[in-house]
C-alpha cells in the first residue's frame, strides 16, 4: 500500500523500489525502513513510497534489512579493537620480508631459486592470517622506501590468497594465488641493478627491459614441481589488464584467467598505498576507488568487491573522512556503488549523495 513519508513507521518493508528524479532506485524493494532510510527519503523529496508491515509479509532470505542487519556488521578496525600488527605477524612478516631479500639477491648474482624456501618463510603468515585477516589491513604502514620491492613481494602474495580465499577457492588453490603473488616479481633480479635501483624518472628502454620482468620470473620457476601450471601462467600475466592495455604480451579478457586477475588486483592496489620511488601513497579506501573508477575496465570488478570487503567494509553508521577534509557518517548503502554511500556530514548534518557528487570520495575510515 502507498504511505506517505510521513507517517512512515520504522520496521515496514518496501515493496516497490523508490526512485529517485534520476530514474534509478534509490532505496531497493524488500528494503527495512530505519531512521536514516527515512532521512533519506525526506531529503530526497520522496512524498510516499509503497511499503507494508512487517508482520503482513512473510520474510525470505532475500529480505534487504539494510537497517538491523547492516548496523551490527561493525567496522572491521572497530571489531577487532586493532590499530596495529600483532606482535607473532609483525615478526613473521618481518622475517618473511628479510628472507625474501636475502633470497633477491642471491638470484641477482646467478643463483636459482627454491620455491620450498620461499615457502618456509612466507606460508605461515598466510597461516596466521586464516585465522585473522585483519594483520593484513597494516602492512603497507612497515613498508619503507628503501625495501619497498621486497615489502611489495610478500604482501601481493598475502593479498592475492586472502582474496582468493575470500572468492572460494580450496585451500590449496588459494595457496597456490598466494606463492604466484609473492613470486610475480622474481624476475626483476634478471633486470640491471643500474634500472632497479634508479631513482629518476625511467626511459622508454628502461621501461621495456622492466617489462620484460613477467617473461623473467616464469623463466626462473618454469621448472619447479611445487606450482601448478595455472600458477605459473598467473605469475606471467600479472600486468596483463582485461582491456588488452598489459604487458608482456597485451592479452584479453578471454584469455586471463581468474587467478592472473587477482594477483594484477593485489599488486595493484599494494603499489598504490606505499610510498615509492614513482610516486606517493593514497589511503587504502582512496586506492580502492581509483583502481573501481580511474582504471574501469582493467581490472575485475568481482576481485576488487572482494577487496573492498576486507580492506573497508562500510556499513551505516561508519565515521569516514571525505575527500575535502570532513567528517561523515554514512547512512545509507547502495549495492550498486559499494563505495559511494549515502553520507551526513559531521558539522552541518548535510546529506551527501556520493555516486552523484563525483568530485567527492570517501577518503578512509575513521575509529
Amino acid at each position: 500500500m502507498k504511505i506517505k513519508t510521513a507517517n512512515l513507521k520504522v520496521g515496514y518493508i518496501l515493496t516497490e523500489d523508490v526512485i529517485g528524479k534520476s530514474l534509478t532506485p534509490l532505496v531497493p524493494k524488500k528494503t527495512m525502513i530505519t531512521e536514516q532510510i527515512i532521512e533519506v527519503l525526506r531529503e530526497f523529496a520522496i512524498e510516499e513510497v509503497v511499503a507494508e508491515q512487517e508482520e503482513s509479509l512473510q520474510l525470505s532470505s532475500d529480505l534487504n534489512i539494510t537497517g538491523s542487519d547492516i548496523n551490527n556488521t561493525t567496522n572491521i578496525y572497530q571489531k577487532h579493537g586493532q590499530t596495529e600488527l600483532s606482535l607473532p605477524f609483525d615478526k613473521l612478516y618481518q622475517e618473511a620480508v628479510q628472507g625474501y631479500k636475502k633470497d633477491f639477491k642471491n638470484w641477482q648474482a646467478g643463483a636459482g631459486i627454491e620455491v620450498g624456501s620461499v615457502r618456509g618463510y612466507f606460508l605461515p603468515l598466510l597461516q596466521m592470517l586464516e585465522e585473522d585477516y585483519t594483520n593484513i589491513l597494516y602492512v603497507h604502514k612497515l613498508a619503507n622506501i628503501e625495501d619497498y620491492f621486497y615489502h611489495h613481494s610478500i604482501s601481493v602474495g598475502l593479498f592475492s590468497g586472502i582474496i582468493a580465499q575470500r572468492m572460494g577457492f580450496e585451500k590449496g588453490e588459494y595457496y597456490q594465488a598466494a606463492l604466484a603473488g609473492c613470486l610475480a616479481d622474481i624476475g626483476m633480479a634478471k633486470v640491471s641493478n643500474y634500472i632497479f635501483r634508479k631513482k629518476g624518472t625511467l626511459t622508454d628502454d628502461e621501461i621495456s627491459e622492466i617489462h620484460t620482468h613477467p617473461i623473467n620470473s616464469l623463466k626462473m620457476i618454469q621448472e619447479s614441481s611445487s606450482l601448478k601450471s595455472s600458477t605459473k601462467l598467473a605469475i606471467l600475466q600479472h600486468h596483463e589488464r582485461l582491456d588488452g592495455s598489459g604487458y608482456p604480451f597485451g592479452e584479453n579478457s578471454k584469455r586471463i584467467p581468474m587467478l592472473s586477475r587477482i594477483i594484477a588486483v593485489a599488486d595493484a592496489y599494494h603499489a598504490s598505498i606505499c610510498d615509492h620511488l614513482y610516486k606517493e601513497k593514497k589511503s587504502p579506501i582512496a586506492s580502492i576507488i581509483e583502481l573501481m573508477e580511474d582504471y574501469f575496465g582493467k581490472f575485475d570488478i568481482k576481485v576488487l568487491e572482494v577487496l573492498m570487503s576486507i580492506v573497508a567494509k562500510l556499513s551505516i553508521g561508519t565515521k569516514v573522512l571525505l575527500s575535502n577534509n570532513e567528517k561523515a557518517e554514512v547512512i545509507y548503502m547502495k549495492s550498486a556503488a559499494i563505495t559511494r554511500p549515502i553520507v551526513k556530514t559531521t558539522l552541518d548534518s548535510k546529506i551527501i549523495d556520493l555516486e552523484k557528487k563525483r568530485d567527492l570520495f570517501i577518503e578512509e575510515i575513521l575509529k
